[in-house]
């Protein structure tokens, strides 16, 4: 991620100053209207995919690379990668698959007025509430699916995915990772 790239996701993330928030939303409201419309909000929707869907899946196969590598400490490295590669496998999956969809899906969340704009007031509060919400419900889609591969798998995780004409595969076997500890972490 790029320096700016990085700091919208930052704030999209983390909405807690106010002063950041409007700088965020005056950067998106290019016809310097006061609100942002729906093509407006396609161009903050790339940030939001990023800050929701990607960043919650690099949280998970962080989580799940710490729970493999706790479990053997002689082969972390290895273990934790492995791991981690078959977690974004299985997370590309769940997660959605229409960007745009889901782009104007948080449009509406957002649209609480159902103006077909966005003010700043209804901006600040989707990115305080249903924003998180959203990122952390896709968190427990990904970690789900994982601790669901565990278990079909006896104990492996195991992930085969064609795309196209490439077929990736990853298997890791650690004895006592907990499917159930995956699934649960908060």
């Amino acid at each position: 991620m790029g320096g700016s790239e990085s700091k919208i996701v930052d704030a999209i993330k983390n909405p807690v100053e106010e002063e950041k928030l409007k700088k965020l939303f005056g950067s998106f409201d290019k016809d310097k209207s006061g609100s942002l419309d729906k093509e407006e909000w396609k161009l903050f929707g790339k940030y939001l995919w990023l800050a929701d869907i990607k960043e919650a899946t690099e949280d998970v196969k962080n989580e799940v690379r710490e729970e493999f590598k706790s479990k053997a400490p002689m082969m972390a490295g290895l273990m934790g990668s492995a791991a981690s590669n078959a977690t974004g496998l299985i997370a590309k999956g769940v997660q959605p698959s229409d960007v745009d969809k889901w782009v104007e899906s948080m449009f509406v969340k957002a649209d609480k007025d159902n103006s077909g704009s966005l003010s700043f007031e209804e901006f600040k509060i989707f990115l305080e509430h249903e924003n998180k919400a959203e990122a952390d419900a896709h968190k427990v889609k990904v970690r789900d699916a994982v601790a669901s591969n565990i278990e079909q798998n006896r104990g492996s995780l195991n992930v085969t995915v064609k795309d196209g004409a490439v077929t990736k595969s990853a298997t890791v076997t650690v004895p006592g990772v907990d499917a159930e500890g995956i699934r649960n972490k908060k």
